[in-house]
């Protein structure tokens, strides 16, 4: 009996806490302020990862002799979310695709064709560019190195080095790359090692249409078999770093699959909920950033949760998009994070071969000064490349969707040579009688 009633309570606040077959989904964001939360979580992440980069680049690692002054600590607790940022690039992703497929295949119109243009377009648009700077940039640091490689501390010399630029930047890389074999089957190409999520991202991108289409499409038995198949093989393919990181991309995924929570339905509770999971969310960097956990399956998939769980109180604030700066700073940052991911890597690594041969720069507030002029001058660069690059994305898409690039032609369009001239009016209006054929010999 008391099984039974907590069963029944459960099932009661089950129905309370979560609406069944809401108006909207949950995943629909379009036109709302939620739009500019997450582009501004996607910017701020990007700008994590340079800011990371640049503190391992021109700071190294810090001496523990030096004394621990406020800027030490800024920029140890800087060098600890890289990764962490790609952490929540991973989420936004799954929780993007996912939805473009979820809403694609439930509303039938689903075309391997289109999602393949929209999701190679988005990734060749920078990526192919930003692999010819890499190899630009590369070789200037080359000529700059000469035989003598600065003497910078371990762990930048195992990024960055004439050794690693040579043995990194063939052209057999750069092929991989294109083909988003780095860490599979080549290394990331040259000097740019932050190209490694880029293949985590481009065969999530297949692995997911493949395993929703078994599950929830149409096909027919055989074909999803085959879609089965086809994503055991890329699990094989890209082995099981990769695929341990596809639990995390699918806690977006789980985002457009939830129901609506009847309680943070009202504003207030939505406002209040999402504040929480905010503050969770910093809690969590801040033992990150101030302890030093290093990162593995665990620390990231708790960090993917709890961001998961914001994301998720955020969807549930129906405000419509009210514009103004902060709208224009997130969409502006969105517009340009890929790019700014794609690039800044060997931009830094020519600073730190230029600015700090003699050695790691000192953690003072002049050289905290010069760092944050590169920042900005990276930043500003990266904007500039991405109004050729990533604002262009829809252009790529629209050319090769024209009907010269399908796989099958449609059928002709009517010329004005091949249409038949209308027929008069005459043709169309009742045969009047036959007059009788006229008899000879008598009549009757």
């Amino acid at each position: 009996m008391p099984r039974a009633l907590s069963r029944a309570w459960f099932f009661i606040w089950v129905d309370f806490m979560c609406a069944a077959n809401p108006s909207r989904p949950l995943y629909d964001v379009r036109g709302s302020q939620t739009s500019n939360h997450l582009d501004m979580l996607r910017g701020a992440a990007a700008v994590a990862v340079l800011a990371c980069h640049a503190k391992i680049l021109l700071f190294g690692a810090l001496a523990d002799d030096m004394p621990a002054t406020v800027f030490r600590r800024t920029l140890e607790v800087l060098g600890r979310y890289g990764h962490s940022a790609v952490i929540v690039f991973f989420v936004l992703s799954g929780f993007f695709i996912s939805a473009s497929v979820i809403r694609d295949v439930g509303e039938g119109r689903w075309s391997w064709r289109k999602y393949l243009v929209n999701r190679a377009s988005r990734l060749y648009v920078v990526l192919v560019p930003g692999l010819l700077l890499t190899l630009a940039w590369d070789q200037a640091s080359l000529r700059w190195l000469g035989a003598s490689p600065p003497a910078a501390a371990p762990v930048v010399e195992n990024i960055v080095s004439a050794e690693v630029i040579r043995e990194h930047g063939t052209a057999g890389a750069m092929a991989g790359n294109l083909l988003f074999l780095q860490t599979i089957a080549v290394p990331t190409f040259g000097s740019n090692g932050a190209l490694w999520s880029l293949a985590n991202e481009a065969w999530y991108y297949v692995l997911f249409p493949c395993l929703w289409l078994a599950w929830q499409g149409t096909a027919r038995w055989p074909l999803r078999i085959v879609y089965l198949a086809l994503a055991a093989g890329i699990a094989w393919l890209v082995g099981a770093e990769i695929a341990s990181y596809f639990a995390i991309w699918l806690m977006g995924t789980t985002l457009c699959l939830l129901p609506r929570c009847r309680w943070l339905a009202k504003p207030r509770s939505a406002h209040v909920a999402s504040w929480f999971a905010g503050a969770a969310l910093l809690v969590m960097l801040a033992v990150i950033g101030l302890h030093g956990l290093h990162h593995g399956r665990l620390r990231d998939g708790l960090l993917g949760f709890v961001f998961a769980g914001l994301v998720y109180c955020l969807l549930h604030r129906g405000e419509a998009d009210r514009g103004g700066l902060y709208a224009r700073l997130a969409q502006a940052l969105a517009g340009f994070s890929y790019t700014l991911y794609v690039v800044h890597f060997p931009v830094l690594a020519f600073c730190w071969i230029a600015c700090t041969y003699q050695g790691p720069w000192p953690a003072d507030p002049a050289h905290l000064l010069y760092a944050s002029g590169i920042l900005a001058a990276v930043l500003f660069y990266a904007y500039l490349l991405s109004r050729l690059t990533e604002a262009q994305t829809d252009h790529v898409r629209r050319f090769l969707m024209r009907p010269q690039f399908a796989f099958r032609r449609p059928p002709a369009t009517p010329t004005a040579h091949s249409v038949p001239p209308p027929l008069s009016p005459l043709a169309n209006a009742p045969l009047a009688a036959a007059p009788a054929p006229a008899v000879s010999g008598p009549q009757p």
